[in-house]
This record gives structure tokens, C-alpha cells and sequence, in this order.
């Protein structure tokens, strides 16, 4: 009796599913999802996903407080999570059901750069975040900063240690195009495909007020949202002698990137929840010389409407529109890709996402359609944080060095760390 008595004292402060452990039934699995800044607050809020895998319900009473471990690169700090009070409801989760309980936290004073947030209570999935520029929290929900008010005004500032230096460094990059490994092809030969990507913001700490005055406090503004991308793709025929890559694309390119373009605008919102814009210039090409030189400059401008909420279920759309500046080695490029790709991506990043990446030339039926499907492992193997995916390309260009050549089908299929959209995010 007095150890039912405990149980239930335990399953009241804890979970339903902690209890349950405790007697060998099923529990839910858990993952910390969304990190997002308070504005005006050294805290930040996070969401507890709870996701039933087993073939039966489980009764799940969310606990009130949890306790957390921040772990930054000068140490590791204890945190306490309390629980948004209209999420404290108990429920049942059906087979393949999932609920969302919301916790919010102060930020440690030490907090900076990047850091990993993992619960003590409870076995479930950590989450990275990166706490930079000043005030940045009005621009993203993964990024803010936590600092100390600075030296008061006359007081010298203490100069930056090399680390400090390199804190900075790494914390101007980010996600871009996604990464991945995926092989497969028409298998003949079986070829794979890996693509490599990211960027890099122009200004390493943004400010949330310009010190410029009127117009120039617009040119600053503009400056803070500048980046330098770089992505990399390469096909690989693993089944030929040799095994040789048949084609490396290099894609550098340097572009505007905002992604509260309706926030910063607000003559421009509309029926989406979200509007992005991205502008610039990019360069393509393959390395290579002679007849098997390729490359190509453009400039382009992207606009990125998101439907619905971005953590849960929603609907992207981010047409890209460009001209070419120049095509020497590939004069009649257009024919086959055209002046628009048009990318449409619906899901949700804590389950399945579809992403579709047309195009279509300016001359007869030239053009490709490239889908995408993945699935995030950590839902499967709670330590992994990879995605399946599954890719399917039609039409002309599955290469640079082809970009006249109909590949017709080819299926890959492999894993991806960064997914597709985490631009457009």
C-alpha cells in the first residue's frame, strides 16, 4: 500500500507516464521542441512534446515543474521550468498521438553563444540554440542574447579574449540549403548525391536601435540582415569503376535575408502568417574546363509566405525569380530551367514534411520537379536528431553538367541533417 502511495505522489509532481515506467506500462516519448525568447526578459519559452508510440492510450498529467541543465562552453547550469498553467490539463494520448505542454525558464547570465538545454526529470530529446546579437529576439525565435547591461557610459570596455573572438565567428553562422546524404538514382549506375550548405551573417551583432540618425538608421538596419551563402552539390556514381564524382556545383552567393519582412513592412501583410524576403546575387558553376565547363550569375529575388503555425502544420510558398547576368559556357541554360523555381513545402518539422522544387524552360516541355519527404529519426531513435529522406527528381538538370540532358527518374533515398525550407523557416 505505501508503495501505491508513492507512485501516485510521484505520477502527480511528475508525469502519468514516469509511473507508469515504474510499472513496466507504456510511456510516451518526449522531445524539446521550439525554444523561443520573451521580449524584454533574460527568459525564454520551450515546448515538451509528448508523442504516444505504442499501440495503446496513455494517461498523460503534465508535471508542473521540471528541472533542466544548460549546458554553454564555460560550464553547466541548473535551470527550473514551470509549466504554462492552461497546459496543466491531464489527458489521454491515443495511439500516435502527441500533445504540446508549453515551460518557460530564465536564461543563466553565462548563457551565450551556442548552448544545449536537456531536462533532468524526464528522458526526452534535447534542444541546441545559439544566444547572440543584442536584442536580436525581435528577428528570430532561435537566437537572442542574455548579456549584462555592458560598462556604464565613460567606462572603458574590456577587450574581447580570443575565445570570445571565436564565439562570435561561430555564432554569425546558420542553416541555409539543406544537407544530406541520399543514394540511389536510375541504378544505372547507383549513383549518390550529398549536398552541403550554410551561411554566414555579414554583421556579427546586430543592434535592436541604430545609432545612425533618419536615413542612415535604414542603410544600418539593412546592413544587419546581409549574408554570405555557400552550398555545394555533388553526384557520386558509387557502382562505377572507381567510383568517380560525375558533378560538383558550387553556389556561392551573397543576398539580403529578412525573414519579418511583413514586421519590418507593415503595408505588406496579407492573408499568410508570414512573410520572408530574401534578395541577391548568386554564381553557379562546376570547376571543370573545356566542353564540360558550366557556370552561370544571376540575380535574384525570393519572396517566402508561410500559412498557419510554424510550429505546428503549415504551408510554404517561396517562389524564386531571377535573371541571368551571365551564361557564357551554357547560353540556352534557359531553355531548360527557365526564370522561376518555385518551392511548396507543407508539414511540420516534428513529423513528416513534403517539399516540391519546380521548374519549368522557356522552350517546349524542358523543365523538373524534385520532391522531397521527410521524417525526423529523433521520433524513432530518441538520441538521433537526422531526418529520413526520401527524394524523387524528374526532368532536366539532376546535375550542372547536365543541365540539357533528361535524367527521367531517379529515386534516392538517405538521411538529412538539415531540412528542406530551414531557410524558410
Amino acid at each position: 500500500m505505501p508503495g501505491s502511495t508513492a507512485r501516485r505522489s510521484v505520477a502527480a509532481l511528475l508525469t502519468v507516464a514516469w509511473a507508469a515506467a515504474a510499472s513496466a506500462e507504456p510511456t510516451p516519448s518526449f522531445a524539446l521542441v521550439e525554444p523561443r525568447p520573451l521580449a524584454g526578459e533574460p527568459a525564454f519559452s520551450v515546448t515538451l512534446l509528448a508523442t504516444n508510440r505504442h499501440e495503446t492510450p496513455i494517461e498523460l498529467v503534465p508535471p508542473l515543474l521540471l528541472t533542466g541543465l544548460v549546458e554553454t562552453g564555460v560550464g553547466t547550469f541548473p535551470i527550473a521550468l514551470l509549466a504554462r498553467s492552461e497546459d496543466m490539463s491531464p489527458r489521454v494520448l491515443p495511439p500516435g498521438g502527441f500533445a504540446e505542454i508549453g515551460y518557460r525558464a530564465s536564461l543563466p547570465r553565462e548563457a551565450e553563444g551556442v548552448v544545449l538545454l536537456q531536462l533532468v526529470d524526464l528522458p526526452a530529446t534535447p534542444v541546441w540554440f545559439r544566444v547572440e546579437g543584442p536584442d536580436d529576439d525581435a528577428r528570430s525565435g532561435f537566437r537572442w542574447t542574455h548579456r549584462d547591461s555592458g560598462p556604464a557610459a565613460g567606462e572603458p570596455r574590456a577587450g574581447r579574449s580570443k575565445k570570445e573572438l571565436i564565439d562570435r565567428i561561430l555564432n554569425g553562422l546558420s542553416t541555409y540549403e539543406p544537407v544530406y546524404f541520399i543514394a540511389g538514382g536510375d541504378f544505372k549506375p547507383v549513383t549518390a548525391k550529398f549536398q552541403l550548405s550554410g551561411q554566414y551573417r555579414i554583421l556579427l551583432e546586430p543592434k535592436s536601435e541604430p545609432d545612425a540618425p533618419g536615413f542612415l538608421a535604414g542603410v544600418e538596419r539593412f546592413a544587419e540582415d546581409l549574408y554570405a551563402g555557400y552550398t555545394q552539390t555533388t553526384i557520386w556514381e558509387l557502382s562505377s569503376p572507381s567510383a568517380p564524382f560525375r558533378d560538383t556545383s558550387f553556389q556561392p552567393a551573397f543576398y539580403y535575408w529578412n525573414d519579418r519582412f511583413d514586421e519590418t513592412w507593415t503595408f505588406l501583410a496579407g492573408p499568410w502568417s508570414g512573410l520572408g524576403m530574401q534578395a541577391g546575387f548568386a554564381h553557379e558553376s562546376n570547376g571543370q574546363e573545356g566542353d564540360d565547363s558550366r557556370s552561370l550569375n544571376i540575380a535574384f529575388i525570393r519572396p517566402v509566405f508561410t500559412f498557419g503555425d510554424e510550429s505546428r502544420w503549415h504551408l510554404t510558398l517561396a517562389p524564386k525569380v531571377y535573371a541571368y547576368l551571365e551564361k557564357g559556357d551554357n547560353p540556352d541554360i534557359d531553355h531548360y530551367r527557365g526564370y522561376v523555381d518555385l518551392l511548396v513545402k507543407v508539414g511540420r518539422l516534428e513529423g513528416f514534411e513534403l517539399t516540391a522544387t519546380l521548374r519549368k524552360g522557356v522552350k517546349k516541355s524542358y523543365g523538373s520537379a524534385q520532391l522531397d519527404v521527410s521524417y525526423p529519426i529523433a521520433l524513432l531513435a530518441r538520441r538521433m536528431g537526422a531526418f529520413l529522406q526520401l527524394q524523387y527528381f524528374y526532368g532536366y538538370g539532376d546535375t550542372l553538367l547536365g543541365y540539357d540532358d533528361n535524367a527521367h527518374s531517379q529515386l534516392r533515398a538517405g538521411f538529412m541533417i538539415v531540412p528542406y525550407g530551414a531557410l524558410y523557416r
